[in-house]
């Protein structure tokens, strides 16, 4: 059995059905395992995201932030698109299959010792590897949630939570604020705490989660503001201002390349993240890091569009940016989802939006785990747009002419939207 064997026969709650609460789950684990390893006092300051929507694209900002500014940075985000190693870089670089192999190998038995689940394994040894390559700053996202999060172990320079949404509901809560709630564990004792724009709800949860925690809390939309000035497909240019405590940021003409409103105010958490946390990133480095491209994110390949949202608002947000970045009246959408998903709610932000659909296909494709997708579930509920069709695989879907195809849904239906994007654009 090598390296990553090893990993995939560890419990998965990724692939099987969750047991979610404080017996099952204990970030404590990840500090014990660490101390274990002469890793604890880390060598490293660290950035903590958790949230609902925008987490990735946060996180990646909070990394080239501090990677421009002069640090070795480690990333660490979940799930992967294509390749696990994704999940670990260190300075924009994915860890080698080698050195992966290495590491679990040297550390396998205190994985089995210490009883880490697979994503408590990978957290631990992402941490382990970061400090062995000389990182001065890493970004956690977190998983699911926050409070009983592996990453939770950590005290961090700065919390972050993006937009809470539904999601998860079946173990975080099924209103905003108990998931805030979640999310919201995360904050420590001191620790200063940014967050994105939220519904009222959640807002209120984070604020009395802060407050309990004398952690001073940066709202996003009460500390920076935005002027949109032109919009494409090859994202946004924005005026933007941003106060955070004894900083001020001003830049005119501020070039995002992700397409979407979202990802200005995603970049606008960001940076008032790595402020916050202690380092001011100068107007090179801020340029800089908002023209990076992040992969799954409103992807175009020729006439495709790739996207991972996944939840409502994330959808909502999809369709939004294809109307206002590329002024597209009508397009041909095919949908891959998780069947644990809030498929009911993601349904009426698909049926709301009907009018911009020329075709409208739901797919299901292999998971590899008892988390199914959700295909078959998703289509009744579709029935009132004219035509809308199904597919019991990716393989069967029909791409007409004549418009740009948006395939969405999931993180673990992407490697078949791409390979089907790649192949309808000869790439392959």
């Amino acid at each position: 059995m090598n390296g990553f064997q090893f990993l995939e026969s560890l419990i998965n709650y990724e692939r099987r059905a969750l047991d979610y609460g404080g017996q099952v789950f204990d970030p404590g684990k990840i500090t014990r395992a660490l101390a274990d390893a002469g890793k604890i006092p880390l060598p490293y300051r660290i950035v903590h995201i958790a949230g609902t929507k925008g987490k990735g694209s946060t996180a990646a900002y909070c990394a080239e932030l501090l990677r421009l500014s002069g640090h070795n940075i480690g990333l660490y985000t979940s799930p992967h698109l294509v390749r696990l190693n994704e999940r670990i870089a260190a300075d924009g670089v994915p860890i080698a299959d080698t050195v992966f192999e290495n590491l679990i190998d040297k550390y396998k038995e205190m994985i089995v010792r210490y009883e880490l689940t697979y994503f408590e394994a990978l957290t631990f040894l992402a941490c382990v590897y970061f400090a062995e390559a000389g990182c001065g700053w890493v970004v956690l996202e977190t998983g699911m949630g926050g409070r009983l999060d592996a990453t939770n172990f950590c005290t961090p320079a700065v919390s972050v939570i993006t937009p809470i949404s539904y999601d998860h509901t079946k173990y975080l809560g099924s209103t905003l604020t108990e998931i805030a709630r979640e999310k919201a564990g995360i904050i420590k004792p001191g620790v200063p705490a940014v967050v994105s724009p939220q519904p009222e709800e959640a807002f209120a949860a984070i604020e009395e989660a802060a407050r309990a925690n004398n952690s001073t809390l940066f709202p996003v939309d009460r500390i920076a503001e935005y002027t949109v000035l032109e919009r494409s497909p090859g994202g946004s240019v924005s005026d933007i201002r941003l106060n955070i405590g004894d900083t001020a940021v001003s830049i005119e003409r501020l070039a995002v390349r992700q397409t979407g409103d979202v990802y200005v105010t995603n970049f606008l958490t960001a940076l008032a993240s790595v402020i916050a946390a202690g380092v001011i990133p100068d107007e090179t480095a801020i340029r800089s890091a908002a023209a990076i491209s992040i992969p799954g994110r409103m992807e175009r390949i020729g006439g495709f569009v790739l996207d991972v949202a996944h939840n409502d608002i994330s959808f909502e947000a999809l369709f939004d940016a294809l109307g206002t970045y590329y002024g597209l009246a009508k397009y041909d959408l095919h949908i891959g989802i998780l069947a644990d998903k809030e498929i009911e709610r993601v349904a009426e932000i698909v049926v709301k939006h009907r009018a911009s659909f020329r075709n409208v296909t739901v797919f299901d494709f292999e998971t590899g785990s008892v988390r199914k997708s959700g295909g078959g579930e998703l289509f009744p509920l579709l029935k009132e747009i004219p035509g809308v069709r199904y597919n019991p695989s990716p393989e069967g879907i029909v791409f007409e002419g004549g418009a740009v195809q948006v395939m969405t849904g999931s993180f673990y239906g992407y490697p078949y939207m791409k390979r089907l994007a790649l192949a309808r654009e000869g790439r392959s």
